[in-house]
């Protein structure tokens, strides 16, 4: 079964039916998580002095971005790595976190983890139609080229050359998923705005 199927609708349907706890606990972590994203831009906003707009209008994969959220592997992969990263528990978090991404095969077929965010997501929906136009493009190219690939019986992954790389696979969906999900919080209330849908 191809990863962009288990990452959508069969994965949660099983999820409801076997592990309600797990969705339950995702609904108090993602609002946790909504709480923190808040704190940090008005913090932004108090040091930085500026306008909220402002810190809105730069790239997504910006570390200046309210929304900007890094994926778990990329600490491995700068120039300026923390202390931790080099420990003995870094390094096995380094390959617990590549072995989880390498599961899914995403980069084989040259998608990045974002892509797998699945379309019958509301939020999804609206990050989608958020993005730039250039990469909603490049995001539509990327999802046909693994689908031909997985389900056309032939290779089932690009040549070697063409495999992303770990560095490269930034959140570039991720964080218009919690704008938009933070935006319906704020207009329709308590809950209105999970990232988990019901």
């Amino acid at each position: 079964m191809t990863s962009s199927v288990m990452n959508g609708g069969l994965a949660m349907l099983a999820t409801h039916y076997f592990l309600p706890s797990a969705l339950r606990g995702n609904v108090a972590a993602a609002a946790a998580q909504r709480v923190e994203r808040m704190a940090k831009n008005l913090q932004a906003v108090k040091q930085n002095k500026v306008d909220l707009r402002q810190l809105l209008a730069l790239p997504v994969y910006d570390p200046a971005h309210p929304y900007y959220l890094e994926k778990p592997w990329e600490v491995y992969f700068k120039n300026e790595q923390p202390p931790v990263a080099k420990s003995t528990t870094g390094q096995l978090r380094k390959v617990e976190c590549l072995t989880i991404r390498a599961s899914t095969c995403a980069d084989h077929v040259g998608l990045f983890q974002d892509d797998l965010s699945t379309e019958w997501m509301w939020a999804t929906r609206m990050a989608i139609r958020r993005l730039p136009k250039d990469q909603r493009e490049w995001r539509e190219r990327r999802t046909i080229t693994a689908h031909l690939l997985e389900g056309s019986g032939g290779v089932g992954h690009l040549p070697t050359q063409y495999w992303l790389h770990p560095a490269d696979d930034v959140a570039y969906l991720q964080p218009y998923i919690s704008m938009a999900s933070d935006e319906m919080e704020e207009k329709w209330g308590f809950m209105a705005g999970e990232e988990n849908c019901y």
